[in-house]
């Protein structure tokens, strides 16, 4: 973004994503990284429907909003592609790769001695 904005490009939309990744994968990941199990069950788009219903009910109840929307167990289940390829061309840009910048993230986070393995 920096680059971007030091540049003399105006005007422009770029799509700032280094990987395509489901949610699976990054979850997976993160939970590595922080030395816990990662997912190991496969919510399906009926569970979630279910889930998000269910979760509804902090807000009539517990006067909380959800975690869980519906619009979030919709997204899961969602495959999108992007493509970086404009910003890559533009600036001579390269990503970091995403299991390297969720490792780096984690770092720079305490994690509870419980949790972790590392």
């Amino acid at each position: 973004m920096i680059q971007l904005m030091e540049s003399d490009i105006v005007n422009e939309r770029f799509i700032l994503n280094g990987d395509d990744c489901t949610y699976e994968f990054i979850f997976k990941t993160i939970a590595k990284h922080i030395g816990l199990e990662g997912p190991t069950k496969y919510a399906s788009p009926k569970m979630t429907e279910i889930g998000w219903r269910l979760a509804s009910l902090q807000k009539i109840f517990l006067f909380k909003q959800p975690s869980f929307t519906k619009e979030t167990a919709r997204a899961s289940h969602n495959i999108r592609k992007y493509s970086n390829q404009k910003i890559k061309d533009a600036l001579n840009f390269e990503f970091i790769d995403i299991e390297k910048s969720i490792k780096d993230t984690v770092q720079h986070y305490p994690i509870p001695a419980k949790n972790a393995k590392n």
